[in-house]
């Protein structure tokens, strides 16, 4: 694992992430904040475009791989759910079992959720 993660892959994959959260958090904002969006609905349409931003740009100028875009587009998508799956729990055991600080609980939850949504879509969704 320690060779996968040390990687070009693997920090374009840690910038891309990045920006795609960036994109995602912005248009959030502006649509509750600005356009009065409810919530549930905002982040649902910030989270779809942050998805599909990331996944284009891994599967562009990160992996190189233009083919079977609906399949892998699918895996990267389920990928992305299971790591909030993962990292709403990882939150919640740091929070409540281990009395961790809530930024810190959050951020380390990225960090494990993340590196295992790397390893998973370099493996599988970008084979």
């Amino acid at each position: 694992m320690h060779k996968l993660l040390f990687t070009k892959h693997f920090l374009y994959y840690i910038i891309i992430g990045t920006i795609a959260t960036i994109v995602d958090t912005a248009i959030f904002y502006y649509l509750n904040e600005w356009l009065s969006f409810p919530l549930i609905l905002a982040n649902g349409i910030s989270l779809f475009v942050g998805i599909l931003l990331s996944f284009f740009l891994n599967a562009h100028y990160n992996f190189h791989k233009k083919d079977k875009f609906t399949k892998r587009l699918l895996f990267f998508s389920i990928v992305l759910l299971v790591g909030m799956i993962v990292g709403t729990s990882l939150i919640s055991l740091f929070i409540n079992v281990f009395f961790m600080n809530i930024v810190l609980a959050k951020i380390l939850s990225v960090m494990i959720a993340g590196v295992f949504q790397y390893i998973f879509n370099s493996k599988i969704t970008f084979s």
